[in-house]
């Protein structure tokens, strides 16, 4: 779960929980707006909460198998990347 306003990624990201997934939630100190991963971290669904530049690489040693991740968990993350990164690139 990245930078964001709002709570409505806690939703989805139980959901992934439940369905066995990891959710893993960018940190206070990084984030842009941390309203949507506070949200999710505060709400104990994350696996870990994490800084913007080590987030990647934990989701490979996770896909490597330092604990597995389901694949919906894996897509769940790279919505979240894709959208913040166009956010992000859209005043440009």
């Amino acid at each position: 779960m990245l930078t964001g306003m709002g709570q409505d990624g806690s939703a989805g990201a139980r959901r992934v929980v439940e369905a066995g997934g990891s959710v893993i939630a960018q940190d206070e100190a990084t984030s842009v707006v941390w309203g949507m991963p506070g949200a999710v971290a505060n709400a104990g669904l994350c696996h870990a909460v994490l800084p913007l530049p080590r987030i990647a690489q934990k989701l490979l040693d996770m896909l490597r198998g330092e604990p597995r991740m389901s694949q919906a968990s894996v897509i769940c993350h790279i919505r979240d990347v894709r959208h913040a990164a166009e956010e992000s690139l859209r005043p440009w």
